[in-house]
């Protein structure tokens, strides 16, 4: 193998990251979402997102939003009790004015366009279909993301 590739192969793997067990990599492999089942209030939901490195989860594309809806299916057979989970969309400070927790730009926007704004219904939940606003105290299984970590480097000359 010619140096020059030999690097372009090492330092591809290098860049190599992976999801924890559990957990789905993004469209673009930035971060990974984890369905978490534990109910929590949307308010313990984010804390504990933010517990494991992350936030709940910001959803930027169509792409996104159909793996979480996929996923949270995928668990919804498991346990047929879960209805919706938290993401991290949010109006509490301005009604509606919706925010993501992480800083994430509110760009994509899933929700059903035929759902009637109100007040009080102010986080965002998902589920197999379109977002809907909920309010915050409700306790449900919620979707954090984290960073998508690099593997540890391997050791010893095992290539």
């Amino acid at each position: 193998m010619k140096l020059p590739t030999f690097l372009l192969l090492l330092f591809s793997l290098s860049l190599a990251q992976e999801c924890p067990s559990g957990a789905i990599p993004n469209s673009d492999s930035t971060k990974c979402f984890h369905l978490i089942p534990t109910k929590a209030d949307f308010v313990v939901a984010d804390q504990t997102c933010r517990l494991i490195g992350g936030n709940l989860a910001s959803i930027g594309n169509s792409a996104d939003n159909n793996l979480i809806q996929n996923m949270f299916f995928q668990w919804k057979l498991v346990d047929e009790s879960l209805t919706r989970a938290w993401i991290g969309g949010n109006n509490l400070l301005t009604y509606g004015d919706w925010k993501w927790t992480d800083g994430e730009l509110f760009d994509y926007v899933g929700f059903d366009s035929r759902k009637p704004k109100i007040l009080g219904f102010n986080c965002l939940s998902i589920e197999a279909g379109p977002w809907m606003p909920t309010e915050c105290f409700k306790k449900q299984p919620f979707v954090c993301s984290t960073k998508l970590q690099k593997p540890a480097n391997c050791s010893g000359s095992h290539y």
